[in-house]
């Protein structure tokens, strides 16, 4: 379990935010090695552990919010509730590793005598698995290896070839070689083990030299501030929007005029296109040529949104930007004849 625990840990640490996204690429190799011992349903718990405990670093922030801040908005349940829930949300995240870890250790025999096939094999597998756990309601899509890309911007590009999954395949089929050479190999580990690292960072390096940088002008040349509210749960959630609006109309007056500004997620905590606050956010826009960058929930052609608008002095733009998938529990409710025990956690619909 050391080599499980051990992955665990650097795939969390590769993640953004967190320490280097490099580390992704040794990151699985203890977890592989030790998926190598044992039997059968040894090594499917052996995945699911994996996968469990990683998902759970990577969501350490969701632990406050569930058993701290949601309580106290909703005062619909005690805070070890939400921490119950945390730890039950990293089973269904975790879920579909036990297939991984079941069909890896019933067939991944049949590969060992080729490098190439046995890296194929595992890659395959765990991109599928990977794939796999969001689909349906219950789809969680947080804490994936292609995330671990954020700062290696060289090979970020492969994305626009095979989208997040490419990513994932490329990690895991890097990881799984090498894990293999440790393994089977005499001779020349550490070198090839180096050779195959250097040709990554150097690859992802001349890509980044060689990509295009936006050139300088004047017409699109915006002064962009950044608000942050420091709006207490308490208020946010509980008090009138007025008071609210009354600390962002405040900031936005001091903000240099032509600016673009970003307001935090979720401003304001309904749809405020057609709202008092709405109107006197435009007309703030149109005094002071101001294009503000706003999050609020919405619902189009009868599904929610927790999304993102432009407002500019001819309003509110038509088009937004949403997540394309919600998250489970957080956003809405999966499958409420199932989870109907957690129909506290209303979180979207709350604000309906």
């Amino acid at each position: 379990m050391i080599g499980v625990l051990s992955s665990a840990l650097l795939t969390a640490l590769s993640m953004p935010g967190m320490f280097w996204g490099g580390l992704i690429w040794v990151a699985l190799i203890p977890l592989l090695l030790d998926l190598q011992k044992g039997g059968l349903w040894k090594g499917t718990l052996k995945a699911f552990f994996f996968a469990y405990a990683y998902l759970m670093i990577c969501h350490y922030w969701v632990l406050p919010v569930l058993s701290i801040n949601v309580p106290e908005v909703l005062s619909s349940f005690p805070p070890f509730v939400g921490v119950l829930s945390f730890f039950l949300m990293g089973v269904l995240m975790a879920f579909s590793f036990l297939g991984f870890g079941f069909l890896y250790k019933l067939y991944a025999h049949k590969f060992s005598e080729s490098l190439v096939l046995s890296s194929l094999f595992t890659a395959s597998l765990f991109t599928l698995f990977d794939w796999l756990r969001s689909l349906g309601q219950l789809g969680f899509t947080g804490g994936s290896l292609a995330d671990a890309f954020t700062n290696q911007k060289g090979l970020l590009q492969l994305s626009s070839f095979g989208g997040p999954y490419l990513l994932v395949f490329l990690v895991v089929f890097v990881n799984a070689m090498l894990a293999y050479v440790i393994k089977h190999w005499r001779k020349y580990k550490a070198l090839f083990i180096f050779t195959t690292l250097s040709m990554i960072f150097a690859l992802n390096m001349l890509i980044e030299n060689f990509l295009p940088v936006p050139l300088d002008n004047p017409l699109y040349d915006k002064n962009i501030a950044a608000i942050q509210t420091n709006i207490p749960q308490s208020l946010k959630y509980n008090e009138s929007p007025q008071e609210v609006y009354k600390i962002i109309e405040k900031t936005l007056e001091k903000v240099p005029e032509g600016s673009f500004v970003v307001l935090p997620e979720a401003s304001f905590l309904y749809d405020i296109r057609k709202s008092f606050i709405g109107s006197k956010l435009h007309e703030l826009s149109k005094e002071r040529n101001l294009t503000l960058l706003i999050g609020f929930p919405t619902a189009e052609d009868g599904e929610k949104y927790n999304q993102l608008r432009l407002l500019g002095p001819d309003g509110f733009s038509e088009e937004f930007y949403a997540k394309m998938k919600p998250t489970p529990f957080a956003e809405f409710l999966p499958y409420p004849k199932l989870f109907g025990l957690f129909k506290f956690m209303r979180f979207l619909d709350f604000f309906s």
